[in-house]
């Protein structure tokens, strides 16, 4: 699967089987940010509306979002965090959610090329 969502502030964020990119470019500065699928505990899309909308990525270890009393639903935190991507159009929101969908639905064993096939009882060789 590769999708891509073009978001605010110059970021991109570039989504393939086992990873997510996030590429800021701004005036002469580039950030790339590559995280892999395995590492995020929780993505959070929020519609855009009267503020933009985003997608974001929490990992373990790493500070949690609370976004039940903020005035703006998060957009303003969300355009700073480096593991956000903000948007404003219904578009980029269907991209989001299908960002959400895979990597919700991601499972080492469904993305190993060589899973391992167990033998059936009894088999020799």
């Amino acid at each position: 699967m590769n999708l891509m969502l073009h978001g605010g502030q110059g970021k991109t964020l570039f989504v393939s089987r086992d990873s997510i990119r996030i590429v800021q470019e701004h005036l002469d500065e580039r950030r790339d940010k590559a995280i892999l699928l395995r590492h995020i505990t929780a993505v959070e899309v929020k519609k855009p509306g009267a503020f933009d909308g985003f997608i974001q990525f929490s990992f373990a270890g790493g500070t949690p979002h609370d976004r039940s009393s903020s005035f703006t639903g998060g957009a303003f935190d969300a355009a700073r965090d480096e593991n956000s991507v903000t948007f404003k159009d219904m578009e980029a929101y269907d991209i989001a959610l299908k960002i959400k969908v895979h990597v919700e639905s991601w499972t080492p064993a469904a993305h190993d090329p060589v899973a391992p096939h167990p033998s059936p009882a009894g088999e020799t060789r």
